[in-house]
């Protein structure tokens, strides 16, 4: 279920999360996807944000302010998780018979 090399290869045409889930909730959409799909591509850029954490993790200097360089990156990983629980919040309102069965972890 993990991104592969394929599928980062993949992301880098593919919206993020917020535009896909944005596209995919709509209605009049007839290209409408499934949250299986959402979970796909926001679990690619939550791999990202982890190697970018992973990163700053290993070049970071106690001595030096990297607050710069950290509060953004923290900011940006605790919406990616927020935007997951409100997407997953609304899916839930507008399919839960989906949600009792859940593929995307599977």
């Amino acid at each position: 279920m993990f991104c592969n090399l394929q599928s980062l290869e993949i992301m880098s045409v593919m919206p993020n999360s917020a535009t896909f889930m944005a596209q995919a909730m709509n209605v009049d959409n007839p290209h409408r996807e499934t949250f299986h799909k959402f979970f796909e591509c926001w679990i690619c850029n939550q791999n990202s944000y982890l190697e970018e954490l992973v990163s700053v993790s290993n070049n970071h200097n106690p001595t030096e302010n990297d607050d710069v360089v950290l509060i953004p990156l923290i900011e940006r990983v605790v919406r990616h998780y927020e935007q997951y629980y409100h997407v997953k919040s609304n899916w839930e309102k507008r399919d839960a018979i989906s949600m009792f069965s859940p593929t995307w972890r599977s």
